[in-house]
């Protein structure tokens, strides 16, 4: 398997440690800022060069697996892995041939909006390479658009949500606001919520997940009288929806071009 996606599920593990652990000043914690460079370093240009599979994605995996089995069975582990390696990379190949097409079918509309100098993040949807998630970021306004490979000539439509860019500033005053938009771009969603009955900034890396399901929210501040104040050890907030087979299921019909299938998003 490509080292780059059967180690991405422990990449994330890794970087939430690096990122969010405090521990003291030692040589432990010297290599720790090594290594909190270098993986950000590396996700970070990977994040942007090479989203063209979902981080877990069993139609890349499973033919490997498959291969595997079969050969420990037949005895013939070489050529069994090596036609799972090419049924794999032929996958690969699709993957990137249908983000082509997908940014292709999206300039239109980025131009039509006056968005084509905008940052722009173009991924996969859980699971599969039919369905793709274009999410473009407009100062305080950011835009999400659903694209499936089997929408034919339909122009994408861009769905405008808010960032509370208002809360910015504050949110990345702090040391652990500047690691977590180092590592994230401008793709960060602002809010406050009371958390322990007190009133509270957080910060929601919209990059994984959809409108309404964003899995990675993190505390920045708090308010203390008429200033928010950075917090010396940030948490992860829960999103406060769940993903249910029901939204998995209007993700496959939208993926099979079914444009009713995903009504709009609220944040």
């Amino acid at each position: 398997m490509c080292p780059l996606c059967s180690s991405a599920g422990h990449l994330v593990g890794l970087l939430v440690v690096l990122f969010y652990v405090d521990i003291s000043d030692s040589p432990a914690a010297r290599l720790a800022d090594h290594l909190r460079h270098a993986v950000a370093l590396a996700a970070r240009r990977t994040a942007r060069r090479v989203a063209i599979v979902f981080i877990i994605d069993p139609f890349y995996t499973l033919p490997l697996l498959m291969a595997l089995i079969i050969g420990s069975v037949s005895g013939k582990v070489r050529s069994a892995c090596r036609t799972g390696l090419v049924i794999s990379c032929a996958y690969l190949m699709m993957a990137a041939g249908a983000k082509w097409s997908v940014e292709q079918r999206l300039t239109p509309a980025l131009a039509e909006a006056d968005l084509k100098a905008a940052p722009v993040l173009i991924q996969p949807t859980p699971f599969n390479i039919a369905l793709w998630r274009a999410t473009v970021i407009d100062e305080d306004r950011y835009y999400e658009s659903l694209i499936s490979v089997f929408d034919r000539d339909r122009v994408p439509a861009l769905e405008p949500l808010r960032r509370n860019v208002e809360l910015e500033a504050s949110a990345l005053e702090g040391p652990l606001g500047q690691r977590l938009t180092w590592f994230t771009g401008p793709f960060l969603r602002f809010e406050t919520r009371y958390i322990h009955g007190q009133e509270t900034l957080v910060a929601t890396d919209i990059r994984l997940g959809f409108p309404g399901f964003h899995p990675f929210s993190f505390t920045l501040a708090t308010r203390e009288g008429d200033r928010w104040v950075p917090v010396a050890i940030s948490e992860e907030v829960r999103s406060p929806r769940g993903v249910h087979l029901a939204t998995l299921a209007r993700l496959a019909a939208r993926a099979g071009g079914d444009v009713s299938a995903c009504a709009p998003a609220t944040t």
